[in-house]
């Protein structure tokens, strides 16, 4: 939309069609990221509202341009889904040194097996959720929690509500 409405409103060269496009700019990517940093709570307590405000809409900016888009949500913030594949496998590779020290040293969480081989496999180029999926469902089943599912395996397990 953004495209669309500066080639429109700046093809004139006026100031006018460059208020427009401020218009545009304002109402699609600040007044959104302004909203969510309010509804949502996505500020830190300690962290400035300004500084705050700025990672937001530059967030939001960066949503219109795909690649770039996975590497900042991937590296700079998160919303607690991720957008693409690619930025799944970027934050899986960046936990993968810090988790596999944990697991070294016998100081690991539950989650830092899953983050080792997710991570590792996505290093190596291999569907690392894939994986983890089948290992989960396979011990599942062989420690007698569930039956075998083959719509597991492919989607993993239901979450608890």
């Amino acid at each position: 939309m953004l495209a669309r409405s500066a080639h429109l409103n700046l093809k004139h060269g006026d100031g006018m069609g460059a208020a427009k496009l401020a218009a545009d700019f304002g109402a699609v990517v600040i007044l959104p990221a302004i909203a969510s940093a309010l509804l949502y709570g996505h500020c830190a307590k300690d962290e400035s509202y300004f500084n705050c405000l700025g990672r937001e809409i530059g967030l939001y900016f960066a949503g219109f341009f795909p690649i770039i888009r996975d590497v900042v949500m991937a590296s700079w913030g998160s919303y607690g889904y991720r957008m693409s594949p690619i930025g799944s496998a970027g934050d899986a590779v960046a936990q993968l040194p810090a988790a596999t020290y944990r697991l070294a040293t016998g100081e690991s969480t539950p989650a830092d097996p899953e983050r080792v081989l997710i991570g590792a496999a996505y290093s190596l180029g291999l569907p690392g959720l894939q994986i983890w999926r089948t290992f989960d469902h396979l011990e599942q089943v062989y420690s007698g929690e569930t039956d075998f599912n083959p719509w597991y395996l492919v989607m993993g397990q239901p979450h608890a509500k």
